[in-house]
This record gives C-alpha cells, sequence and structure tokens, in this order.
C-alpha cells in the first residue's frame, strides 16, 4: 500500500508539472478550449483512464508504457492491484522520477521562453 502512496505522488507531480507546461501555451494562443480537448483526450487514452493499457496491442502498449501519460493512472492502479513485481516496481518508480525531472525541466524552459512574449492589458 505504501508503494501505492508513493507512485501516487509521483503521478501527482508528473500531472501537475504537465499541466504547467501545456498551460504555457496559453502565452502564445488566444483560445485554449480546443487544445485542452485534445490534450484531455490524448491523455485519457494513453494513460489507460478510458481503456487499460492490458487491452491494447503488444506494439501500442509498448510506446504508451513510455510516456509519462502511463505513469498517472495505470502504474499507481498496477502497483495497487499487485500486477507489478519488484523489480517492475522500481522500473516504474525510475520513470517516473525520470518525467519528473523532464517535463520540470521543460517546463522551465519553455517558461524562459513564453514568458518574454507576455503582454498584459488592461486598466
Amino acid at each position: 500500500m505504501f508503494l501505492f502512496f508513493v507512485s501516487l505522488s509521483f503521478s501527482l507531480i508528473i500531472r501537475m508539472s504537465y499541466n504547467f507546461m501545456f498551460s504555457l501555451l496559453g502565452f502564445v494562443t488566444t483560445n485554449m478550449f480546443g487544445l485542452w480537448q485534445v490534450n484531455k483526450a490524448i491523455v485519457q487514452l494513453t494513460s489507460g483512464a478510458v481503456i487499460p493499457l492490458l487491452f491494447f496491442p503488444e506494439a501500442v502498449r509498448k510506446v504508451f508504457a513510455v510516456l509519462p501519460f502511463a505513469s498517472l493512472i495505470s502504474t499507481p492502479l498496477n502497483i495497487f492491484l499487485g500486477k507489478f513485481s519488484a523489480e517492475e516496481i522500481l522500473r516504474a518508480f525510475a520513470l517516473q522520477v525520470l518525467w519528473i525531472v523532464i517535463i520540470t525541466i521543460a517546463g522551465n524552459i519553455i517558461w524562459k521562453k513564453v514568458v518574454k512574449h507576455l503582454v498584459i492589458q488592461g486598466g
């Protein structure tokens, strides 16, 4: 149970970091509604929220497994259900930490670039 909560904590950090990074598109677009709808559909499909990743063909599952979205739902759920061995749990934690680092660094780089384009209008 403890390992599930560790994985769930990692997944929340990934989700918040990804949402921050994706939200930065708001600095360079005029309307985020359509982008958020596409983003939501992609994340739900590739995370296992709509269809469990085990239902996908092996090749598709392998691709989805290395994307950060599998770490959001599929990884914590598989740990909770006892589907992962100790070695698979360690690999899953390593992948989650790797995605936390990658997305956080990418978000900081994007922030530094888009904040230069910020224009605030008002009274």
